[in-house]
């Protein structure tokens, strides 16, 4: 079967998330087995031409409503698993580095349809709990999935899940104010959608993750998850960034080693950029 990485970009108030996705994928290119490198993208937007060859396939996005416009483009992630063009998939939020070899994800994939990531840790490695962001999940009992990392495979299974993921997608006032009236979010999320479907789908939560060891993880680099007593909005405001020509990547005094949610668009330099595509020999 094949297998991939599905990327979904959309520019949006002046974010150039089709860059951010060539970037992500340029990541890919470096630490992954070439076996394991494949990625396609699904976008409306122009890919500049020296990265197109960084995809196998790129993708308009399927049955578009102009008038809908959501942030993140919530209304349209659901497409993913009806135009992908693999068996197996990994998707990824395109604010992110890939700094990791992930074959051992791969193969714990393989014993599961649908899987998210349910444990992140923040920059100097350690895992968080806390729900400064996610009042919405403990208030209520959501499984604390997180979609910017989450694998599936072409299976009946996760055709259903996917098909609640559009339900809920196209009537989330309803389903939230039904599911999610403690903190209720005011506006579409990904990471409640998808954890609402998996919890009308299936009483536990073992069926889309691993709770109580998961391997599966990223670095989420929101500030108030760094455990800092004192934090800014803007976790670049208080931690400095390391980008060597050899595309290591260091925030403060720490390596960074793993999938990297850097979350802050400002994050992604011109040189950092160029350190990558020099690197790739782009």
């Amino acid at each position: 079967m094949s297998r991939g990485f599905i990327l979904f970009a959309e520019n949006q108030n002046g974010n150039d998330y089709v860059k951010m996705a060539c970037v992500l994928a340029m990541t890919i290119k470096l630490s992954q087995n070439p076996e394991l490198s494949n990625v396609s993208l699904i976008t409306d937007d122009v890919v500049d031409e020296k990265y197109k060859s960084l995809f196998d396939h790129i993708i308009p996005i399927p049955w578009k409503n102009s008038n809908s416009a959501t942030r993140f483009s919530t209304d349209h992630r659901w497409k993913i698993y009806h135009v992908s063009p693999y068996e197996k998939n990994i998707s990824l939020d395109v604010d992110m580095l890939v700094l990791k070899d992930l074959t051992l994800y791969w193969e714990i994939f393989k014993n599961y349809k649908i899987y998210f990531t349910s444990k992140i840790k923040d920059y100097r490695g350690n895992h968080i709990n806390n729900d400064f962001y996610r009042k919405a999940f403990t208030a209520n009992n959501l499984p604390n999935f997180y979609s910017a990392l989450h694998y599936f495979e072409k299976s009946d299974e996760a055709k259903e899940f996917y098909q609640w993921i559009e339900l809920i997608s196209n009537n989330w006032e309803l389903f939230y104010g039904k599911y999610v009236s403690e903190f209720y979010p005011g506006r579409p999320s990904m990471d409640i959608t998808s954890s609402l479907a998996a919890k009308i789908l299936s009483e536990t939560n073992s069926k889309f993750t691993n709770e109580k060891s998961d391997p599966i993880t990223f670095v989420h680099m929101k500030s108030k998850l760094q455990g800092w007593k004192v934090s800014h909005d803007d976790w670049m405001s208080s931690v400095g960034v390391y980008f060597d020509r050899d595309c290591n990547l260091k925030i403060g005094n720490f390596q960074q080693t793993e999938v990297f949610h850097y979350t802050e668009k400002r994050f992604l330099t011109d040189k950092i950029i160029e350190k990558i595509e020099k690197k790739l020999g782009l």
